[in-house]
């Protein structure tokens, strides 16, 4: 019976009722025509469709192993390029920075003040400046692109200006990943903090960083709340952080390293994916060819 109602979901949900949740009566579901084959059939057909699920399943599963390691590698070509640079033979020195490490003896260690600072330009009355938000997922976008994910703001009077090249913090869940580099002019909300460059950078390699889970450890120690959802990363805090400051000609060099890296391992976890899908899709079509009578179980095809 298991196997007949998930390929009955769709015409369950057809005759279901509700608005919050759907219902389903008894007299719905005593008017629901199912195939009934022989018990032996069906004893037949459910010993075979526990195999062959659980080997799809068992299949679904290494290959979402799969993508873990290769989202985790993606962190270790990112921990190792904004760190350590791209440049393997160069001397190295003590950063002096525990969650940094080893850094190229050329390189210095900055505080996140000296490198940015802090700005909150209000905007003017009545403006129709683009609104934007920043995601822990996807970084910083228009906010009208992802409706769903938001309310829109009535208003953005006095929300506060947001440039190309800035960097836009989620006091909430920077620690989360939710910060990032706006490549749009246009506003955000108060609750966010606006951090502007001082000093020559190319602003992807902080957003890299700043996103990075080996980056996100460090700024979860210096934010401040009574709980995990509570805590905030005030600029006071994060201002003190001490972060990597290489050579603007080598951050562009990191950058388009890494940019081509990140590519090559998407594109294996897009394949991936899809993969996933095309067993998903073979499994409800064997399920579903199977206790309809589309094929013909024997006891060969259990045994086999």
């Amino acid at each position: 019976m298991y196997y007949v109602l998930s390929v009955l979901s769709e015409k369950l949900n057809s005759i279901g009722s509700g608005t919050t949740f759907l219902e389903l009566g008894s007299s719905e579901l005593k008017d629901l025509q199912i195939a009934s084959p022989p018990i032996e059939d069906k004893v037949l057909i459910a010993k075979f469709l526990d195999k062959k699920t659980t080997q799809i399943d068992d299949a679904i599963a290494i290959k979402e192993q799969q993508i873990a390691l290769l989202k985790e590698r993606k962190q270790i070509i990112t921990q190792k390029a904004l760190t350590q640079g791209l440049d393997q033979d160069v001397p190295m020195k003590d950063s002096g920075v525990d969650w940094i490490g080893a850094i190229p003896a050329h390189w210095e260690t900055k505080r996140v003040k000296n490198i940015f600072r802090m700005v909150m330009e209000p905007s003017e009355k009545n403006n129709d400046h683009e609104l934007l938000s920043v995601y822990t997922d996807i970084g910083v976008k228009p906010r009208r692109e992802l409706e769903e994910r938001g309310n829109k703001a009535s208003t953005t009077d006095g929300y506060w200006l947001v440039k190309k090249g800035d960097i836009v913090v989620n006091k909430l869940l920077a620690w989360m990943g939710a910060i990032g580099l706006s490549e749009y002019d246009g506003v955000t909300s108060p609750a966010y903090d606006i951090l502007r460059p001082q000093l020559p950078i190319n602003g992807y390699f902080y957003h890299y960083l700043f996103r990075s889970s080996f980056c996100s450890a460090e700024l979860k120690r210096h934010s401040r709340g009574i709980m995990d959802m509570r805590l905030r990363l005030y600029f006071d805090k994060f201002g003190v952080v001490e972060v990597p400051y290489p050579p603007v000609s080598e951050q562009d060099e990191i950058i388009r390293s890494l940019r081509f890296q990140m590519q090559e391992v998407d594109k294996g976890i897009n394949h991936l994916h899809l993969q996933i899908e095309k067993l998903k899709e073979y499994k409800t079509t064997l399920i579903n060819s199977a206790v309809t009578g589309k094929i013909k179980v024997t006891p060969e095809m259990v045994e086999a």
